[in-house]
C-alpha cells in the first residue's frame, strides 16, 4: 500500500436504499455502494486528501463492484481482499415520518466480517497519518480483534487512532455489551467522533462541555472529541479543554445516510492540514464549519458513497453560510 492520509479498516458494504418510504410500506429498493470504512475513505480521497481501505469483501459481481468504486475514486485498494467463500455485507436502510433512517444489516458471516488480524501486513502502516474504524468492527472475533491489533500497529507507526462508535444496536447482542466493547477501545484512541444520543448512552446525561472533558480526562491518549447535534451542528473540544460550536446552516435534508460518515472525514483532513494542532478556538470553529458542511451536503443528495462532496463544494457551501 503507497502512503496515505487515512486508512479505514472495516466494512465495504451494499446499502439497499428504500425509495419512496413510508413507515407500512416501499416502492423498491436502490443499491449504493456504502460502509463506513468506504464512506469514509472516498470522503478523504474526493477532498484531496490520500485514503485507503482495509477490508474483505465477496470475490463476486458485488466485491467487485464495491472495489471499483474504490478505485474510481482514488481510495488505494491494496489491503482490500476478495473472498470466494462467503457474501458481501449488505444493509437495508428505511426511513420514518421525519426520514430519520433505520437499519437492517445482513452482515452475519459476511466476507467483511470475517477479516482477520493475521491478513494485515504490519508494513502497510508506514507513513499513515490516520488510522479510522467505528464500533462495527467490535461486534465479534476475528474482526473485533483486528481491530486492536490494527490500533496498536498504527499508533507504533505514529499514526493517530480516530474512532466513530457509530452505534447499532441491531447487530450487537445486547446494549451492555456495545457500551462495555465501545468504552474499551476508547483507551485507544486520539480522535473520537459521536453524535449526541451516543453521548449520553456511553456517558450519561449532561453538559457537551462536561462530558467532553469527562472522556479526556478518562482516556489519556484522547487529543479531540468532536460531538455532532444534528440541526443543532456540532461541538469540539481538544486535550487543554478549548472548545467550539458550529452551527448548522440549514435543515434542507433528503438523506442523512453517510452525513456522519462525511462530516468525520472532513474533520479529520482538516486536522491533518492543520498538522494535528487544532489548538485554538478559530482553528476548532473552522474545522467544525467544513465538517458541517460536507455533512449538509451529503445529506442534501440520496446514498452514502455517490453523496459524499468535493473539497470546492464543501468550500461553496461554508461560504455561502459564513455570508449568511
Amino acid at each position: 500500500m503507497s502512503k496515505v492520509d487515512v486508512l479505514c479498516l472495516g466494512e465495504l458494504m451494499l446499502d439497499m436504499v428504500a425509495r419512496g418510504s413510508s413507515p407500512t410500506s416501499v416502492e423498491g429498493f436502490d443499491m449504493k455502494p456504502g460502509g463506513a470504512a468506504g464512506n469514509v475513505a472516498v470522503a478523504v480521497a474526493r477532498l484531496g486528501g490520500k485514503a485507503g481501505v482495509l477490508a474483505k469483501v465477496s470475490d463476486d459481481f458485488f466485491g467487485g463492484y464495491m472495489k471499483r468504486v474504490m478505485e474510481e475514486n482514488g481510495v488505494d485498494t491494496s489491503g482490500v481482499i476478495m473472498d470466494a467463500d462467503r457474501k458481501i455485507a449488505m444493509a437495508f436502510v428505511t426511513f420514518d415520518e421525519e426520514h430519520r433512517p433505520s437499519y437492517l444489516f445482513y452482515r452475519e458471516n459476511s466476507a467483511s466480517a470475517s477479516f482477520s488480524a493475521e491478513e494485515m501486513n504490519p508494513g502497510m502502516y508506514e507513513g499513515v497519518k490516520v488510522l479510522y474504524f467505528s464500533s462495527m468492527g467490535l461486534v465479534r472475533d476475528p474482526l473485533r480483534t483486528a481491530n486492536y491489533v490494527a490500533a496498536n500497529l498504527a499508533e507504533h507507526a505514529g499514526a493517530r487512532v480516530a474512532f466513530d462508535p457509530n452505534i447499532r444496536f441491531g447487530v450487537w447482542p445486547n446494549r451492555e455489551s456495545v457500551r462495555a466493547e465501545v468504552l474499551r477501545m476508547m483507551h485507544h484512541v486520539h480522535i473520537c467522533k459521536m453524535n449526541d444520543e451516543e453521548l449520553s448512552f456511553l456517558f450519561g446525561e449532561g453538559s457537551l462541555e462536561d462530558k467532553c472533558r469527562e472522556i479526556l480526562a478518562t482516556y489519556p491518549k484522547m487529543e479531540l472529541v468532536a460531538i455532532t447535534l444534528g440541526p443543532e451542528g456540532a461541538f469540539i473540544m481538544n486535550h487543554d479543554g478549548v472548545c467550539a460550536r458550529a452551527y448548522a446552516q440549514d435543515n434542507d435534508v433528503l438523506d442523512t445516510v453517510g452525513a456522519g460518515d462525511s462530516f468525520f472525514a472532513t474533520l479529520l483532513h482538516q486536522v491533518i492540514l492543520n498538522h494535528f494542532q487544532l489548538d485554538t478556538e478559530e482553528k476548532l470553529k473552522t474545522a467544525l464549519e467544513y465538517a458541517n458542511s460536507a455533512a449538509l451536503l451529503t445529506a442534501k443528495r440520496p446514498g452514502a458513497i455517490p453523496a459524499m462532496p468535493y473539497l470546492e463544494e464543501v468550500e461553496r457551501m461554508r461560504e455561502n453560510a459564513q455570508r449568511v
